[in-house]
């Protein structure tokens, strides 16, 4: 049980640090010493912290929630850390991970900058997620502090201005009352339960009505909310995540297809090797082949 459990503090390795010319952020790539974490985890940090493990495959993976909440959220590969609040982390597997890619921002630069106070939207940070945009500074941030180039300071400096202000975006359409949908939309709890279900559910296939069903809505209103919404359908924002997932699994060549097929909710190998062409315009044996080589 949770109460018998003695929560560490992680320890990281410093692999490096970016430069960067902006008063209150910092930039580091780091790894968990020896390349593990503990399993039970505590943590507290003074700065907002906005991260991407850079292996989808060597990541951990468990369960942690915030010391004034009761539950437990997934553990992703993009995070978002709140400065000041406590919290708590139960991991199940964790290793041997790769790097963490960091960008962190102190409270005074996010409110300079954005006219955003962090102290007082508490809430609205402990919900904030790292969308598409900042999952894909984050990759880049990475990429050049492994390979810094031309112009290295100035780069950074873009990337982390490009994620603060996805952040600060979240908690500016959040508002005061982070977690209640505008009209004729799904609110932020419901994207989120979807997104998390999407992401993880394993062994059975994932229909609009489960989706509903968790949202507290019909399948017919969620359709209409989730266009609304996001600008799509949910069938085509299911099947774009199921396709990275399925190419992050391909990447690892102990992975047989059937395996994977049965993982995303496939019938069989082939049903998945359909859908995968479909999407991706390729076999997945093809596909593997290439990112191996």
């Amino acid at each position: 049980m949770e109460s018998a459990a003695v929560h560490e503090y992680v320890s990281w390795t410093e692999e490096r640090l970016a430069t960067s010319r902006l008063p209150g952020v910092l930039v580091r790539l780091n790894l968990p010493h020896g390349g593990h974490l503990p399993h039970h985890l505590a943590g507290r940090v003074a700065t907002h912290q906005v991260g991407l493990w850079t292996s989808s495959i060597h990541r951990p993976r468990g369960r942690f929630r915030y010391a004034n909440q009761r539950d437990y959220h997934e553990m992703k590969q993009a995070t978002f850390v709140p400065a000041e609040i406590d919290w708590v982390a139960e991991v199940e597997e964790s290793g041997p991970l790769k790097p963490a890619i960091f960008c962190d921002f102190e409270n005074d630069y996010i409110h300079e900058t954005t006219g955003i106070d962090p102290h007082h939207c508490t809430e609205q940070l402990m919900a904030c997620e790292n969308g598409d945009v900042s999952q894909q500074a984050l990759r880049l941030l990475a990429d050049e502090l492994r390979a810094p180039g031309f112009s290295h300071a100035v780069k950074v400096d873009s990337l982390c201005r490009l994620i603060l202000v996805e952040l600060a975006r979240q908690l500016d359409s959040a508002g005061p009352d982070a977690g209640g949908g505008g009209k004729g939309k799904l609110a932020a709890w419901q994207l989120r339960r979807i997104r998390d279900l999407v992401e993880t559910i394993e062994g059975r296939p994932l229909t609009v009505c489960r989706l509903a069903e968790e949202c507290g809505i019909s399948a017919p209103h969620l359709r209409r909310l989730f266009r609304a919404t996001m600008g799509t359908s949910v069938s085509t924002y299911v099947e774009g995540i199921r396709l990275e997932r399925a190419k992050a699994m391909l990447a690892d060549r102990t992975l047989p297809l059937k395996g994977i097929a049965h993982r995303l909710g496939f019938a069989n190998a082939s049903a998945f090797s359909a859908a995968f062409r479909r999407e991706a315009g390729t076999s997945p044996n093809k596909y593997r082949q290439q990112i191996i080589a």
